[in-house]
């Protein structure tokens, strides 16, 4: 029962590490694209063609 409650506590610890981790990158990359509108636009495009081609896929697909 005690090992169960110390492997929780590592898994809790390690998941607590990891989001803060993305967080702290998301928030890193959304200043980046804000100060950066022309990635941001690229990015946009990126992102409309992706779905496009999904679309077309999906479309296509017996």
């Amino acid at each position: 029962m005690l090992q169960m409650f110390e492997l929780d506590g590592v898994f809790m610890l390690q998941t607590v590490v990891v989001f803060s981790v993305f967080g702290v990158a998301a928030g890193m990359i959304g200043t980046y694209l804000k100060r950066r509108p022309k990635v941001r636009v690229w990015l946009d495009r990126l992102a409309g063609a992706t779905f496009i081609g999904l679309g077309i896929r999906v479309a296509l697909k017996d």
